[in-house]
């Protein structure tokens, strides 16, 4: 039987709280609890690390039982010769890319996750980090999972190999749905090698038209970034306010704009900083990586040697015109930074800021749009933050159309400014997700907006899989 705890006494969780932890020890306990909990009609929060539980709706109906996995913490097979790698939900993200870097091996989907995420929570949240541009998704690397069904069944879906044709590809099911269809105990990863050479290309940029120039001659052209991301620093005195009070994904980091920054090498008064910036990562050979870094340069040089000014438009001082003349000359010029600061750096960015780190005055919107809508959207935020008197950091995917919004002011502003950024991804077809914000702004703005198309195929499998609703009741779109 799975030891009890009386209150939730987890990090994030507050003391004292209605319920109890269980804190089981096989998945033969992770069944025992989910069927108890089941036939008491008892909500669940499956639990890892604690470090995603502020994306969603996070309020369970009591009475309520935290099942926490951090005990299946054991890896069950790595097969380097057929690279793949089994582990319980348990083990730690920081243990597993250890373990597989040992091998010479990695996950190369990034998960945007701290190092004491566990690998059941970061696959049941599915976030996926900058590297996703040429490696896809995490679900993408999932070969299968061991669930347990709400009613304590044990079932499995998918294989531990490659070549895995046999039934219905149910594992996906799993992956992104936020713990509300069954509890993740064992998790089975494809693996690569790690490349031999990294580089980074970061091509300082006068505005996001230039972004969206630059990004497609990038995508048109013979190279093949790793990732593809633009960071930018955006709003009234952006460059002194934002790397303080921006939102954090850890309690001493001082922001991921600050990593960022410091990654590039840019000194806290350098007008670069509020400049957006492109970051071309590249993977592979030596030879590989330093010829694709060179052919930035000279795919970008048109765009530089070309009238700049029809680019962004010089009007209200924002185009290249406008800009002191030693600045110009940086432009469109790719530096080389380390890969691993700014790999780390937007990583960062990506990440969900823990619960209770981050003050009231931050928020963290998330858009989902088409990649040549990125441009046009910073630019949008750019001004609504500025007419709000708030600040914004950028994160953005920019060959993906995925934009990270880290934005700090008073609540009012915030929720001001995300009504305007949810109202524009959706004119843009697009969708977003307030991954953060304090409570005022949380209660006035939805949390996913709009709803998938998908939500009745979604409510018809949350029937059919936890028809008692007791798994994350209600934290996950539409009410799931």
């Amino acid at each position: 039987m799975a030891e009890a705890t009386a209150t939730f006494t987890l990090p994030g969780l507050g003391e004292g709280e209605p319920g109890c932890v269980l804190h089981p020890r096989s998945v033969e306990e992770v069944s025992e609890a989910l069927r108890g909990a089941w036939e008491a009609g008892a909500s669940v929060r499956p639990w890892g690390g604690g470090t995603q539980m502020v994306l969603g709706h996070a309020i369970l109906p009591a009475p309520a039982r935290v099942v926490d996995l951090t005990r299946l913490d054991r890896v069950v097979e790595h097969r380097p010769e057929d690279m793949t790698v089994t582990v319980q939900a348990g083990v730690r993200w920081g243990d597993l890319a250890a373990r597989l870097g040992q091998a010479g091996h990695e996950l190369p989907f990034d998960p945007p996750v701290l190092p004491e995420a566990t690998v059941g929570g970061m696959t049941a949240v599915g976030l996926s980090g900058p590297r996703r541009f040429a490696y896809g998704r995490l679900r993408d690397w999932v070969l299968g999972v061991q669930v347990v069904r709400p009613d304590g069944t044990i079932t499995r879906a998918g294989g531990r190999v490659v070549k895995n044709v046999s039934g219905y590809e149910l594992s996906k099911v799993y992956v992104g749905s936020l713990g509300t269809l069954g509890v993740i105990t064992e998790v089975t990863f494809k693996t690569r090698p790690v490349a031999p050479s990294r580089r980074v290309a970061a091509v300082p940029l006068p505005g996001p038209r230039a972004l969206e120039a630059a990004v497609a001659r990038i995508m048109d052209s013979p190279v093949e970034p790793a990732f593809l991301e633009a960071f930018w620093i955006g709003g009234r005195d952006g460059r002194k306010l934002h790397l303080e009070t921006e939102p954090s994904a850890s309690k001493d980091d001082g922001g991921p704009a600050r990593l960022v920054v410091e990654a590039l090498g840019l000194a806290a008064d350098d007008p670069r900083i509020n400049l957006p910036w492109l970051l071309a990562g590249f993977e592979g050979t030596e030879g590989r990586t330093a010829w694709q870094h060179q052919e930035v340069r000279r795919l970008l040089e048109p765009l530089r040697t070309a009238e700049m000014e029809p680019l962004e438009g010089a009007a209200g001082g924002r185009g290249p015109a406008a800009l002191p003349r030693d600045l110009r000359e940086v432009l469109f010029r790719p530096t080389d930074p380390p890969w691993e600061a700014v790999h780390e750096a937007l990583l960062a960015g990506h990440r969900l800021p823990l619960a209770g780190a981050t003050g009231d005055g931050r928020a963290v919107f998330y858009a989902s749009l088409m990649s040549d809508q990125v441009a046009g959207f910073l630019a949008f935020a750019r001004d609504v933050t500025e007419r709000e008197n708030a600040r914004f950091a950028a994160y953005t995917h920019a060959g993906n159309g995925g934009v990270a919004l880290h934005v700090a002011g008073p609540p009012p502003a915030l929720e001001a400014a995300g009504r305007a950024l949810l109202e524009e991804a959706a004119r843009l077809g697009g969708s977003m997700v307030l991954r953060h914000g304090p409570p005022p702004v949380r209660q006035a703005l939805p949390i996913w907006d709009p709803p998938p198309a998908t939500l009745p195929l979604m409510r018809a499998l949350k029937e059919k899989l936890d028809p008692r609703r007791i798994l994350n009741p209600g934290r996950f779109v539409g009410g799931l």
